[in-house]
């Protein structure tokens, strides 16, 4: 079984080479409610549990808040969408694909469907800003720098996980627009958005349906209230 997963450089000109069909894959959940977990990894020093679970909640509310699926959190428990954090000596799919970020299996890929796997070999954190490298050496993250006031690469976890849950309920890359990361599905890191575009909600919605709010001002609401909070 084959995952999708995003990636960040391939090449010493910070290029990302993907190479993929657009079409789309041809399972989705069928039951009215899912179940999601998340695990900490030992890596993580700059997001704590409790932060972590907010980021998660936060990322799953984004695409819940457009299909009428409902979402449920199943802390240590079996759960339908699994995340996991795994460093490169962990996890054999990293150790052979360095540039890969996180990767992730699509509904209807028997006991794997709903895994997501991040790459707990780089440093994540809620915003992608860097941290510098005498602070990272104080908070475990590194065990020592060349420069200690330059900043080192921090990737944004929200950016990612959005990404990946798209994987999770059947989305896969796209690969008919411009790859500047204007859609959640690009298969590009970027921080550059964070909300769900016109095509990936259209895609989501042709999936699994669209929810249906009382008047088109809550949609709004909830809508502003969740960009924020995300960037928050």
């Amino acid at each position: 079984m084959k995952p999708d997963c995003i990636i960040i450089r391939n090449d010493l000109n910070g290029k990302v080479e993907f190479v993929s069909e657009q079409t789309e894959w041809q399972h989705k959940w069928e039951k009215d409610v899912l179940t999601y977990d998340v695990e900490h990894h030992e890596t993580l020093k700059l997001l704590s549990k409790r932060q972590l679970k907010r980021a998660v909640n936060l990322a799953v509310s984004t695409w819940n808040f457009e299909i009428p699926l409902k979402f449920k959190s199943a802390w240590n428990t079996q759960a339908d969408i699994e995340i996991r954090f795994k460093t490169k000596d962990e996890d054999k799919y990293f150790k052979d694909r360095p540039s890969v970020l996180a990767y992730a299996y699509y509904p209807g890929q028997g006991k794997a469907s709903g895994k997501v796997v991040f790459n707990a070999s780089y440093i994540w954190d809620l915003k992608g800003k860097g941290i510098k490298g005498k602070d990272a050496i104080k908070k475990g993250l590194v065990k020592n720098v060349s420069y200690p006031e330059n900043i080192l690469k921090t990737y944004n976890l929200y950016a990612v996980l959005i990404h990946e849950l798209g994987h999770t309920l059947g989305l896969k890359h796209d690969v008919t627009g411009k790859k500047d990361g204007a859609d959640i599905m690009d298969p590009y890191y970027s921080v550059t958005n964070l909300d769900l575009s016109d095509r990936d909600i259209y895609r989501i919605r042709v999936k699994y349906g669209q929810r249906v709010y009382d008047r088109f001002v809550w949609y709004n609401i909830i809508k502003r209230w969740l960009s924020l909070a995300i960037r928050r």
